[in-house]
C-alpha cells in the first residue's frame, strides 16, 4: 500500500515539475521579445572600428521595428556602405562595395526578401490584402500615423528609416496595416532597406520619416561622435595638403521600382571614395 501512495506521489510530482517546466519554457519564449529591442552596428572608417549599440522603440513602431529586425537578422546590412555622404545625415541600406570601377554594387532588395521570406507583411497591392508587397508602411504623422505622448524625434545619432523616390505626382495607391480598407499613396509605404543615421539634430524630418531607434546611451553617443570627428579630422588634414580634396565623389545612377508604381527615377549620391569608404562590418540583434 505504501509503495503504490509512493508511486501515485512520484507521478504527480513528474507531472507538476513537467508543467513547471513547460511554463517557464513560455514565459522565456514570452519574455524573449521586449519593448525595447538592440542592435549592435559595427562600423568602419579609416582601418578603426565604432561599436555603436542602439535601443529600438517597438512599442511605438511596431511594424518598423519587426521589418529592420528581420533583414538585420537575415545578414541583409553585412558590408554594405554608407553610400550618400550628406550634412545632415548619413545615408545606408543599399548598397555593397565591389572589386570593381564601378566601386558599389547595388543590393537585389527583391530577390533578398523572396528568398528570405518577410514575415512582417504591412503594405499590400490589392484591398483584400492577398497580394503582398515587400514595402513598408511608414508609420510617421504625415502617413497619419500616431504616437502616443509624441514619438522620437530625429536626433543625433538617431536610426531612421528612409526612401528617396520622387514619388510626389504618383497617384499609385497601396493598402496597409495603418488604412484599414482605404489606399495610401505608394510614396508613403514604400520604404525597403535604406536608413540614416543623422549627424545632427534635425526635427524638419520628423512629420515624413519614422525615428525608431536612438544610440543606447551616453558611452555610444560618444564613440559615435567619434567617429564623426574623425571623419572631419581626416577631411581637414588632407584638405591642407590639397585645396581641392573632396571626401566624396559623384555616383548617378537609376533607381527602378520592381512593383511597377512609378517610373525610373534619376539620383546622385555623394558616396565617400573608395579608400575612406564608411563601411558597415556587421549590424546584430544583441537583445530582442
Amino acid at each position: 500500500m505504501v509503495q503504490i501512495v509512493s508511486k501515485k506521489i512520484v507521478k504527480v510530482f513528474s507531472v507538476m515539475i513537467a508543467a513547471l517546466v513547460m511554463l517557464g519554457a513560455a514565459l522565456l519564449f514570452t519574455a524573449c521579445e521586449t519593448n525595447y529591442p538592440q542592435i549592435k552596428m559595427t562600423v568602419e572608417f579609416n582601418e578603426k572600428s565604432y561599436e555603436l549599440t542602439y535601443k529600438l522603440y517597438r512599442k511605438m513602431y511596431p511594424n518598423t521595428v519587426a521589418h529592420y529586425l528581420e533583414l538585420i537578422d537575415d545578414g541583409f546590412y553585412n558590408e554594405t556602405v554608407i553610400h550618400d555622404y550628406q550634412d545632415a545625415a548619413l545615408f545606408g541600406g543599399s548598397y555593397k562595395m565591389v572589386d570593381t570601377d564601378e566601386y558599389l554594387s547595388q543590393i537585389d532588395y527583391e530577390a533578398f526578401v523572396s528568398e528570405h521570406a518577410l514575415k512582417n507583411v504591412t503594405v499590400w497591392r490589392d484591398s483584400n490584402k492577398d497580394n503582398a508587397l515587400n514595402t513598408l508602411v511608414g508609420e510617421f504623422s504625415k502617413n497619419g500615423y500616431v504616437v502616443e505622448n509624441n514619438g522620437l524625434s530625429h536626433v543625433t545619432g538617431s536610426l531612421s528609416t528612409y526612401y528617396n523616390l520622387d514619388t510626389s505626382t504618383s497617384e499609385n495607391l497601396v493598402y496597409t496595416a495603418l488604412a484599414a480598407g482605404s489606399g495610401k499613396q505608394y510614396k508613403y509605404n514604400c520604404t525597403t532597406s535604406q536608413f540614416m543615421i543623422m549627424r545632427a539634430s534635425n526635427s524638419s524630418y520628423d512629420a515624413n520619416y519614422c525615428t525608431f531607434g536612438v544610440l543606447a546611451d551616453s558611452k555610444n553617443e560618444d564613440r559615435f561622435n567619434e567617429l564623426l570627428t574623425a571623419i572631419t579630422d581626416y577631411i581637414e588634414e588632407q584638405s591642407e595638403n590639397d585645396e581641392n580634396y573632396s571626401f566624396t565623389e559623384e555616383y548617378p545612377t537609376t533607381i527602378v521600382d520592381a512593383n511597377g508604381y512609378f517610373d525610373d527615377v534619376q539620383v546622385t549620391y555623394n558616396v565617400p571614395k573608395r579608400e575612406t569608404a564608411i563601411v558597415i562590418r556587421k549590424v546584430e540583434v544583441v537583445k530582442y
